[in-house]
């Protein structure tokens, strides 16, 4: 039996996003990889729609919507040549409170929805070495990244998903955390990007 629910952007009723909602959303542009990270795409731009969107998944228990959200990364990273080779999908993890707020992590749904799509497992890989959110953090603190490690040996192409990259420290530690543990490539696929990613990797702000 499929349940509709209301879209998130719009109120109507509709399994996850309505059809029209989703024609509306902006792809998002090119982004500049930080270091480490061998390729980055997002499928949408950050703006008020899909913030409404991520919110509502990640915030409001809307895990039907991650689930079609992990699906459409599957996609961009098939139809990106991004799975070639692949060994593991994984995702930045969430802080321990928010995790316990929400009761999931959206980023582990997200990749549990895609490597269903692919074929390919998912692991949880990383792990915080310190508790707090990236939003609780300074400025100065957001732009380094989460201090994450990956006690697990890895080996060849790990597919990273994420909800939103913003300045890109959060993916860009990510990539470091998998290297260190034997990655040979890392690329990120993200539900969305801000329109700021690009100019602050170029100034260095991963």
């Amino acid at each position: 039996m499929v349940v509709e629910r209301a879209c998130p952007i719009c109120g109507r009723r509709a399994r996850a996003l309505c059809a029209a909602c989703v024609r509306a959303l902006v792809p998002a542009g090119l982004i500049v990889a930080p270091l480490d990270v061998d390729e980055v795409v997002a499928l949408y731009d950050y703006d008020p729609q899909v913030r409404r969107l991520v919110l509502a998944a990640k915030n409001g228990g809307r895990r039907d919507l991650l689930r079609a959200l992990g699906s459409s990364i599957a996609l961009r990273a098939r139809s990106d040549g991004l799975i070639k080779d692949l060994h593991v999908v994984t995702w930045v993890p969430a802080s321990r409170s928010g995790a316990q707020r929400r009761g999931y992590e959206q980023g582990r749904v997200l990749a549990r929805a895609a490597s269903r799509q692919l074929g390919v497992p998912s692991r949880r890989l990383l792990v915080r070495r310190r508790a707090e959110a990236q939003s609780m953090r300074s400025r100065h603190e957001r732009l380094v990244g989460p201090d994450l490690r990956c006690p697990l040996k890895v080996s060849g192409r790990v597919l990273v998903v994420d909800d939103v990259v913003t300045t890109g420290a959060s993916i860009a530690a990510a990539a470091r955390a998998l290297r260190a543990a034997g990655a040979d490539e890392v690329v990120v696929v993200a539900v969305s990007a801000s329109q700021k990613v690009s100019l602050a990797l170029r100034r260095g702000a991963n």
